[in-house]
């Protein structure tokens, strides 16, 4: 399972904020893949939000995550000074009348910030 509010790319500085947890979390991680990770602050279970502050510029996995530790939903993000600055390249090979919503689906699915076509 995704989690739907979390954006391909947040500005250096900027929090990120979910609304949209899944019933059960009681964690929100931000992990690297350096393995490093930041915890998230649940500012109220009840109502699912949660905010992660001081991102450095980086690709991450979120993670909400259960009592016993189990991963409910995930998605990755990018946080940087632009969408440039750490892109997620994608590519496309077909993007006539016919296949432009489902390329851009997939490409939007993929977490693209960059897209090359040919």
């Amino acid at each position: 399972m995704s989690l739907s509010d979390v954006r391909t790319f947040y500005a250096t500085g900027e929090d990120v904020i979910l609304e949209d947890l899944p019933a059960g979390t009681t964690g929100l991680l931000a992990r690297r893949a350096s393995g490093e990770e930041v915890k998230g602050v649940i500012e109220g279970v009840v109502e699912g939000v949660a905010r992660l502050e001081g991102l450095a510029s980086g690709t991450y996995v979120m993670e909400a995550v259960a009592a016993d530790g189990k991963i409910l939903a995930e998605e990755m993000t990018t946080v940087g000074a632009h969408p440039g600055e750490r892109p997620v390249l994608g590519f496309a090979t077909s993007f006539d009348e016919t296949s432009v919503e489902p390329v851009l689906d997939w490409l939007r699915a993929l977490r693209c910030t960059v897209v090359q076509i040919y």
